[in-house]
């Protein structure tokens, strides 16, 4: 892993924007002075980076090895590598600091996006046909958790917000 020293010595980090920009590259970077005016020239202040991964987050390419750019950026601002990166408003995109949380796995299954599948518009909320009722559930810890069978949907969708409460998801969990 790249060091924060050596990260600052590449790229700038806009905290307002959220995006990394080149550097100036020194005759210690580059030592032929034709390729580091040329390479100066084409990149110094340039947006860095930004194409991206199949999976949706930015990357970029910093001393011949790849990176997704939200973990490089906590590394600008933290000075530590984090375990995992949490985007609080489910955009992979949007890279500011203000919208990264370091968290584990369990705390980033807490935050996690609706589901294009799913029907009833609430996590963890769906229609039992065999039991006629509304279901409500919630994973926790790799562990699915029943919450109960309900006549209304009104009250399947309390049972899982309340559950959302008592197993500490993030607030934007399921939006």
């Amino acid at each position: 892993m790249i060091t924060q020293k050596e990260l600052k010595g590449l790229v700038s980090y806009n905290p307002i924007s959220g995006e990394l920009t080149w550097l100036e590259r020194s005759k210690k970077q580059i030592n032929d002075d034709h390729q580091r005016s040329a390479w100066n020239s084409k990149h110094k202040d340039k947006v860095a980076g930004g194409s991206l991964c199949s999976s949706g987050y930015k990357r970029i390419v910093l001393l011949n090895r790849c990176y997704r750019q939200h973990r490089i950026i906590w590394l600008y601002v933290n000075g530590e590598e984090p375990v995992s990166v949490d985007h609080i408003n489910h955009d992979k995109t949007d890279n500011r600091i203000t919208n990264l949380r370091s968290a584990n796995h369990v705390i980033n299954s807490h935050n996690m996006p609706k589901s294009k599948a799913n029907k009833s518009g609430v996590v963890g909320v769906h229609w039992c046909q065999t039991k006629i009722k509304w279901c409500a559930e919630i994973k926790c810890k790799g562990k699915k958790i029943s919450l109960g069978y309900f006549l209304s949907f009104f009250e399947a969708v309390c049972a899982r917000k309340s559950a959302n409460i008592k197993y500490k998801f993030h607030e934007n969990h399921g939006k």
